[in-house]
């Protein structure tokens, strides 16, 4: 008679292990779908954005048109679409691009690891819609002479003044390989 309890005791923990087990994983389920909805949310916000943007731009081409009868190439593509934004810190962050603010933040603070970047650029407003925010910044200031890999692994700093840059090293890199390729013997 005594053994009864204790079997009990245990086959009514092992079913709440089960349970709260199960409702975990129900739980997890739920944040990925939660997840999965921001990000499509996030996204279809910065469309909507991007489109109405877009529809106030043939307006003010039509009052171009009307104004002096000509239409410039300029006046059909939209500001973010004609080139770099400038570099300087007159626009408020949320209007500047997510490396613009990367080169003010390492500016301010000296070489920094790229997800630390990010969290320093996401909180002066730099918004990059992505899974993964850090990895696409990531990319961006690796194509960006403006930046550097320090010695530490993923971290990046601000290029001095006459250092050589990315392109140069791409140059020499692709003509020391052209160098070291032994032609090849052409058959009789």
């Amino acid at each position: 008679m005594l053994h009864s309890p204790v079997v009990e005791t245990g086959s009514v923990l092992s079913e709440l292990l089960r349970e709260a087990e199960a409702e975990l994983s129900r739980v997890r389920g739920q944040r990925v779908d939660l997840d999965r909805a921001e990000r499509l949310a996030s996204e279809k916000v910065a469309h909507l954005r991007a489109l109405v943007e877009l529809e106030a731009t043939p307006a003010s081409s039509e009052r171009k048109i009307a104004e002096d009868g000509e239409l410039s190439f300029s006046d059909l593509v939209p500001k973010e679409r004609r080139g770099p934004r400038p570099r300087t810190s007159a626009g408020s962050p949320s209007e500047m691009r997510p490396e613009d603010i990367a080169a003010e933040v390492l500016s301010e603070r000296g070489p920094l690891h790229y997800r630390d970047l990010w969290e320093a650029v996401a909180q002066r407003g730099g918004n990059i819609v992505s899974g993964n925010p850090a990895a696409v910044l990531l990319t961006r200031i690796s194509r960006d002479d403006r930046f550097a890999k320090d010695q530490a692994r993923g971290v990046y700093r601000l290029t001095i003044a006459n250092e050589p840059t990315k392109a140069s090293k791409r140059r020499r890199r692709k003509a020391r390989r052209a160098r070291k390729k032994p032609t090849q013997a052409v058959p009789e």
